[in-house]
């Protein structure tokens, strides 16, 4: 066998190498990102049961239920309630209200990161999480203007907006489908 030979086959081989290798490499990072695509899902849920059955609901409760604030009441805001209510009980809605926006705006610093996933969360929380903000508006914007730090709750605002327009945009969708579109499968 001459040397052209050896040189033919040896790069061939090579060539077959090379072939093999990046197709294995494409796998092997379709395989990484369908991994990583589970476990942010998965983690997703986990956020979800906690908020879920967490300290969510105890502190809606004592908000809704036992302080008298309709956050589901279009025509009741922070703004409207601050003026009917004692200064003791404006003091303890404010604490509840805290502690809720700070759960929210947890979930929206991990959605931002990309640590949990948007869409589901926003299937969950969607509706809760704009009431939310269209109530509580006016009280971020007081603790806002009160520490000077425009940071407070920031990514809870952004998403407000985010999530309000996006409600907006697919409630003639829904009207028609009854349903909505879920992720991928794996």
């Amino acid at each position: 066998m001459s040397a052209n030979n050896i040189a033919i086959i040896s790069l061939i081989i090579n060539g077959i190498v090379m072939v093999i290798l990046t197709i294995t490499a494409i796998y092997t990072k379709a395989q990484i990102r369908k991994q990583y695509e589970w476990k942010r899902r998965k983690t997703t849920q986990e956020i979800l049961d906690r908020f879920v059955f967490g300290e969510f609901p105890e502190l809606r409760d004592r908000l809704e239920e036992h302080l008298g604030c309709k956050i589901w009441d279009k025509n009741q805001t922070y703004e409207t309630i601050k003026n009917e209510f004692d200064k003791d009980k404006i003091s303890e809605i404010d604490r509840y209200l805290k502690r809720i926006l700070n759960i929210f705006e947890t979930i929206a610093i991990n959605i931002k990161n990309n640590i949990i996933d948007e869409d589901i969360c926003y299937e969950y929380l969607g509706f809760i999480f704009t009431e939310y903000f269209r109530w509580s508006e006016s009280f971020v914007d007081k603790i806002v203007i009160e520490s000077k730090d425009h940071t407070i709750w920031i990514e809870f605002k952004n998403y407000g907006k985010i999530w309000k327009n996006r409600i907006q945009g697919e409630k003639e969708k829904y009207n028609k489908n009854l349903t909505s579109l879920g992720k991928n499968k794996l």
